[in-house]
């Protein structure tokens, strides 16, 4: 095997990407544990990329989201929307385009508000999907 990453790279990757351990180590997702059934991994392995098989994981018109501390984020491309509940934000959406900002400082959210609601919507799905229960 070539040497992992010879090249700098410009991505982003997530703890869902898990499937790259599975996928490098040559073991099968296991369909259950003790006669419990186990959920499927979300995300997408990175071994494409990291053998230089590949330059990119997910679509241009792939979702992909998270939630973490009464935060929420949805992705799809180059544009991000995030939510950050008090104290450590307002609680509003916000759209980014993380190409062009990645330090995420331009709120694209008036000039860009269809984006901002089919990544909001995606986000709903998404919650759904995975049970997301927010505190209050």
């Amino acid at each position: 095997m070539q040497a992992l990453c010879p090249d700098v790279l410009n991505l982003w990757m997530r703890a869902h990407d898990f499937p790259t351990v599975l996928e490098l180590t040559g073991t099968a997702h296991p369909k259950e544990f003790k006669g419990n059934k186990i959920e499927p991994i979300r995300g997408k392995s990175l071994a494409g990329l990291l053998k230089g098989t590949t330059q990119t994981v997910y679509a241009k018109n792939d979702f992909v989201g998270g939630e973490m501390g009464n935060g929420k984020w949805m992705r799809q491309g180059d544009f991000k929307a995030v939510s950050i509940s008090a104290p450590y934000g307002t609680g509003d959406w916000k759209l980014f385009n993380v190409v062009d900002d990645p330090g995420e400082t331009k709120d694209l959210a008036k000039s860009h508000p269809d984006k901002l609601k089919k990544l909001q919507a995606a986000w709903d799905d998404y919650a759904k999907e995975v049970g997301v229960v927010l505190a209050e």
